[in-house]
């Protein structure tokens, strides 16, 4: 019963129909602000990394796009850069933020990273703790949008730089970062809560445990947000620490 009246309420999403009402009792749901060729990408992937929760996701652009089939979204076409449309998105019950680089009307990168930073600032103006992760186009704009508040950035020109400069020197080391970053294809990256048993143990004595009683490999630990990779063996566990593994 609560898959028929799932794929009833998305398929009438699809099609436009109550969607006043359907956003309006929106809680714990993903925002999407923009839309570029990446966009399809983050709403398969969103699917899949909450399988069979029911993660509703709101997409909001000027231009109306296909969505995914069988995808909890909904679309509300206005512009993003408005709070008076991010509150009909149900802003303030909102789970988290994702902006995109919108490159809908032709728009140059300066103008898109310039209203992705304007966008950062009203939310964290009236909603300090929401979660926002933006992307960026220009390298100019990365202190921009650090300065605005922003939780975290993707600088896509950066990544392809150095991914491009990894692979000539380690041949075939793309496919593993394809991997990693691939929800439904072999290993992933994930960050989970410690293990109990770990804590005041050595970091060695952590990898230890994981690979043993959980299959996966240690790589780092996140305390107190801050990045600890491969910190050496005498890294000592703490309780409010979270570990990074494949």
């Amino acid at each position: 019963i609560t898959s028929f009246i799932s794929s009833f309420i998305i398929e009438r999403s699809r099609k436009g129909e109550n969607r006043g009402m359907e956003l309006a009792t929106l809680s714990d749901h993903i925002v999407i602000c923009g839309w570029n060729s990446n966009a399809i990408t983050v709403l398969r992937e969103l699917d899949f990394l909450y399988n069979s929760e029911m993660k509703f996701k709101v997409v909001i652009s000027e231009v109306e796009h296909e969505l995914p089939a069988n995808s909890y979204t909904l679309f509300l076409n206005a512009d993003f850069t408005k709070m008076d449309n991010l509150n009909k998105a149900q802003i303030a019950e909102a789970d988290s933020v994702i902006i995109l680089a919108d490159k809908s009307n032709q728009r140059t990168d300066q103008d898109i990273d310039a209203r992705t930073i304007l966008t950062v600032l009203g939310l964290k103006k009236k909603y300090p703790d929401l979660y926002i992760c933006a992307e960026v186009v220009s390298q100019e704009n990365v202190e921009h949008i650090k300065n605005a508040g922003v939780d975290e950035f993707i600088s896509s020109f950066e990544y392809t730089g150095n991914m491009l400069a990894h692979t000539v020197v380690n041949r075939g080391i793309a496919k593993v970062y394809s991997e990693l970053l691939q929800s439904n294809v072999g290993n992933q990256l994930v960050k989970s809560i410690i293990d109990p048993n770990t804590v005041d143990k050595s970091f060695f004595e952590c990898s230890k445990y994981y690979s043993e009683i959980q299959k996966s490999v240690l790589i780092g630990i996140e305390r107190e947000k801050e990045f600890f990779l491969n910190p050496g063996h005498e890294f000592l566990i703490q309780k409010s620490d979270s570990a990074i593994l494949i």
